[in-house]
């Protein structure tokens, strides 16, 4: 019990400290016509059985879960939030979840030093 309490006390610290804005959504499962709710989610054209998680590959690049047909994502790499860096500009490379970042005077030149809004 002292373990999980560090760590939600660790992860509230961290979250106030780097100001952190995600990106995610819910999506409510309807029953059908006995009442019957479904035992997976659709996600993209991809099956999601109830109580797992997929990761998806670019350019969804959300992680899902499903819960009795209930399903919600976050997105992560470039769709977890938005990022800024004075100077720097955001490359969508849609074949990459990665957060890229270019100078923005020349874009040939990489952007090191950036952090999350």
């Amino acid at each position: 019990m002292y373990a999980i309490q560090l760590c939600t006390a660790v992860v509230v610290v961290c979250l106030l400290c780097v100001q952190v804005e995600t990106s995610c959504w819910f999506k409510n499962a309807s029953p059908d016509e006995n009442g019957n709710f479904p035992t997976y989610c659709d996600y993209q054209g991809w099956v999601i059985d109830s109580n797992t998680t997929l990761k998806s590959p670019a350019p969804y690049c959300e992680t899902c879960t499903c819960l009795f047909g209930n399903l919600n994502c976050c997105g992560y790499g470039k769709k977890a939030g938005a990022a800024v860096r004075a100077g720097c500009t955001q490359v969508d490379d849609d074949s990459s979840c990665d957060l890229i970042f270019v100078n923005s005077a020349n874009e040939n030149l990489p952007c090191d030093n950036w952090s999350r809004k």
